[in-house]
């Protein structure tokens, strides 16, 4: 499956007040932007449209199909938007944040690039002289290569995105290892028997993990691994949590669609497992790159490990 990680860097024009996670105020700002840049139909509904099967905002936002095996839609990306918690950004402050691309949608990156430019004139969060505060893209990195000029506005040079595939994930070798500190930079949510959990024991995550990764490799790579998913699922059940400081917190976002706040937390923290850790590797390093369970469109589910 193709991947590209796209690194932006930016500068607020004026004194900006954003909330304490960012995820879904980037999220909704880039949708309504890319749909600027891309719909030639304004005055219709995707799902009624001639060209929906051609055009890329429904691909990203919208999509009918590539579902995985569970049935769960898939979309081909994810933002992570800044991390820190502030909220008052003065006018000249830069701010980082990223574009995760899954599939074939790599090949538009210019369309993406485009919409944050445009969301950057209609601005984020609020503004000291106006209902937005407006930005400019400085930058745009992969693999700590400048891809695109800002000020010029123009890219440098291509994009390479990886080619992830399980057994052959770039810069990772499975090493021994009897246990594994699990760390959330962003709030996880995932659900056991349909219901939000608020603990995590290691067959959960594993669980959540085998969903991510069959759902995006069959949806936007060459089919989903050829794994023991079952064996894996019942070995997980053998390594035990060591220690957890894990806590939920909740997090709100206003929804336009549906004219309501919503509630969007999750568990953030550490986690310490301990046991036969070694197989499972692979699932961790691919969780840390493509992120995992719900909502990891806003931000979602960001992870770190470390082995012990």
């Amino acid at each position: 499956m193709l991947f590209g990680r796209y690194d932006f860097r930016a500068v607020f024009k004026e004194n900006a007040i954003l909330p304490e996670f960012k995820g879904s105020t980037f999220r909704g700002a880039f949708g309504w932007a890319l749909k600027g840049v891309s719909c030639s139909m304004t005055s219709r509904e995707c799902v009624s449209c001639l060209l929906r099967t051609r055009c890329l905002y429904p691909t990203m936002f919208e999509p009918q199909s590539g579902s995985s095996t569970q049935g769960t839609v898939q979309h081909p990306y994810c933002i992570s938007p800044p991390l820190e918690r502030k909220r008052h950004y003065a006018r000249g402050e830069v701010f980082d944040f990223s574009l995760l691309l899954f599939g074939a949608v790599n090949n538009y990156l210019p369309y993406f690039i485009y919409a944050f430019e445009k969301m950057g004139n209609s601005g984020v969060g609020r503004g000291e002289e106006g209902p937005r505060a407006r930005f400019v893209i400085q930058s745009m990195k992969m693999n700590d290569q400048i891809l695109y000029d800002g000020q010029e506005q123009r890219l440098l040079t291509d994009p390479k995105p990886w080619e992830l595939e399980y057994d052959n994930l770039p810069g990772f070798s499975a090493t021994p290892a009897q246990s594994v500190d699990v760390s959330w930079l962003t709030p996880l949510r995932i659900k056991r028997d349909n219901r939000l959990t608020d603990a995590l024991p290691f067959h959960v995550l594993v669980r959540s993990l085998l969903r991510r990764v069959s759902g995006l490799f069959s949806s936007f790579g060459q089919g989903e691994p050829d794994l023991d998913y079952s064996g894996l699922v019942q070995r997980s059940q053998d390594v035990s949590i060591r220690h957890s400081r894990l806590q939920w917190l909740d997090n709100r976002r206003f929804s336009s669609r549906q004219d309501r706040e919503m509630l969007i937390g999750g568990l953030t923290g550490r986690i310490e497992y301990e046991g036969e850790i070694q197989e499972f590797l692979p699932l961790l390093e691919l969780g840390s790159i493509l992120r995992v369970g719900k909502q990891t469109t806003f931000g979602l589910g960001q992870m770190e490990y470390r082995v012990g």
